[in-house]
């Protein structure tokens, strides 16, 4: 699915928030060493950054401070490297690394249930990766854009995210020192 199929099922703001420009896709590709899938660039101009369905929360390397969001990254990480040592996870399929075969997280929700990219291939064809800390994970061969647009459709069940809330299918995240009309 594209970003034209999302936006059927998802009506984007009329007015997103936070929507990023190439200049800041470049810094964030250039600190991690790696390009980003088009599609949620794609959805990051059309939507801007918020939550999806009321728990999924996007981790946007848009705005600043730069050092939140990189922070934000590794924290995700460190939580399931955490989980990896306590657990004896020997056999985990994947890495929590942001190189080839390991999981970059874009979304996170309740109870540090996180959404990832798996790094294999172009960055256009990465599966996505959902997992609850040690309760295990679940493989999508999806895009980002496809697996939300799957989701709030009812073609697909989001595993260790709460059902979807219809009422809050997207919120923008608020911009500090903006009022709600800004």
């Amino acid at each position: 699915m594209s970003i034209d199929e999302l936006r059927r099922v998802l009506p984007p703001p009329t007015r997103p928030r936070r929507t990023g420009s190439p200049e800041e896709w470049v810094v964030a590709e250039a600190r991690l060493g790696l390009t980003f899938p088009s599609d949620v660039k794609a959805f990051t101009a059309t939507y801007g950054d918020g939550v999806v369905g009321g728990s999924v929360s996007l981790l946007a390397p848009i705005g600043k401070p730069w050092d939140l969001w990189f922070s934000g990254i590794d924290q995700a990480l460190s939580v399931f490297r955490d989980y990896q040592e306590m657990e004896g996870w020997d056999e985990w399929p994947y890495t929590f690394e942001i190189r080839p075969g390991g999981l970059m997280p874009w979304a996170v929700g309740p109870d540090v249930a996180t959404l990832f990219w798996l790094i294999e291939g172009e960055p256009d064809t990465w599966p996505i990766v959902s997992a609850l800390g040690f309760d295990g994970t679940k493989r999508y061969e999806e895009t980002m854009t496809s697996l939300l647009a799957g989701w709030i459709a009812g073609r697909l069940v989001l595993d260790f995210f709460p059902p979807l809330d219809r009422d809050a299918l997207f919120v923008p995240r608020p911009i500090p020192g903006l009022s709600k009309d800004g």
